[in-house]
Formats: C-alpha cells, sequence, structure tokens
C-alpha cells in the first residue's frame, strides 16, 4: 500500500532537512515523499503536492516537524485491518515543551469538532479518495486541516484512531500555530469563521 508523505512549504525555517530525514528513515518502505515548495498557502502547497500523489494514503508532514520512525508502519497496519476513510492518533511535542498529545475524543463526531477540535491536525492520514470533492482551503492562512476534517465528517467519512505516537511536533518561536509571532486571538477568530461555515 503506496502512502503518499507531503511536505508543503513556503520558506524552509531551518528544519526542512531533518522532516525529509525522518520520512526516509522509515520502518515501512512502500512510500513516496514529496516535497512540494511554493509562494502560496500551505493549503495551496499541499494541493500543488496532491496532484503529483499516487498513494492509496495521503499524509502531511510540516517541514518543521518530524515522523517517527514506525509512523508509516503503524499507519499501514491499521488501515490494512479497519475499514475507515482517515485516521488520528497521538504525538509528541519536543522543542521548548516536551509533552505528550494523546486526544480527549478518541472517534469524534462532526458535533465533537465544532465544540472543541480533540484532532491533532499533524498526525491526520487520508485515503486518497477524501480528496475527490475536498482539497484544503487555499485561502485559508491557519487551520487547514481542521476545516477539511470537518468538512469530511459532516459528509459521513469515517475516522479511526491509531493509539500509537505518529507524529513529532516542534514547539519553536516562529511556528505558525504557537510561536512568539502568533497572534492567539486572530487563530481562534480564524477558527471560529471556519466553524460558521458548518454550523
Amino acid at each position: 500500500m503506496l502512502i503518499s508523505v507531503i511536505i508543503p512549504y513556503n520558506k524552509s525555517r531551518g528544519f526542512l532537512e531533518q522532516a525529509i530525514k525522518s520520512v526516509n528513515e522509515q520502518t515501512y518502505n512502500d512510500f513516496e515523499l514529496i516535497v512540494q515548495q511554493g509562494d502560496g498557502t500551505v493549503g495551496k502547497n499541499f494541493n500543488d503536492g496532491l496532484k503529483k500523489a499516487k498513494g492509496q494514503l495521503i499524509r502531511f508532514l510540516a517541514e518543521d516537524d518530524l515522523l517517527n520512525k514506525k509512523s508509516l508502519e503503524y499507519t499501514y497496519n491499521y488501515f490494512k485491518d479497519n475499514n475507515v476513510d482517515f485516521i488520528h492518533s497521538n504525538a509528541i511535542s519536543f522543542g521548548k515543551l516536551n509533552n505528550t498529545w494523546e486526544p480527549p475524543i478518541k472517534i469524534p463526531s462532526y458535533k465533537d469538532l465544532i465544540r472543541r477540535n480533540p484532532i491533532h491536525g499533524g498526525t491526520v492520514v487520508y485515503k486518497a479518495h477524501c480528496f475527490k470533492d475536498k482539497k484544503m482551503d487555499e485561502e485559508l492562512m491557519t487551520a487547514e486541516e481542521y476545516d477539511l476534517n470537518l468538512w469530511l465528517l459532516k459528509n459521513n467519512y469515517k475516522i479511526g484512531y491509531l493509539n500509537k505516537i505518529t507524529y513529532e511536533y516542534r514547539i519553536h518561536d516562529e511556528q505558525k500555530s504557537q510561536g512568539l509571532k502568533t497572534n492567539q486571538k486572530w487563530r481562534t477568530q480564524q477558527k471560529n469563521i471556519i466553524k460558521n461555515r458548518y454550523i
């Protein structure tokens, strides 16, 4: 089962080679790596990478984060044994903050996501057919995967939960979600705009 790993980015913040290395060191070897650089948003660059993807499974990886060595192996085994459209799993944070993320709701509903998002966006892996009718919104500047996951659940795509750590989330000053330069009030406003699309 071929897994397409897409690393979309605008400008490298100094971590890109580490992200690529983490993919190339996977214990599961049936994958393709698509490094997609462009001047657009994360969503635009991801969608451009998606056009090149040949895998049955699609995984996003931010250029400042890492996959642990068994990430794709765990992913393959889960999809092989479970009839779902997309999955999420556990993650660890490292860098300026070190902790483990385990979702408070394992199989969230669409309404759960509206109330509070229990999915770590970096851990999500999709079957390729999830993108037949919906791509990442290329206009969004943040929470692109949140918008996509809301749409999928509202349209009755089935989510699964993989109880393994698959993603390593780097906490640093320049990151889009929690960096020192990030306006958290603005991020909350953006998420509320996304929610209002679906309510």
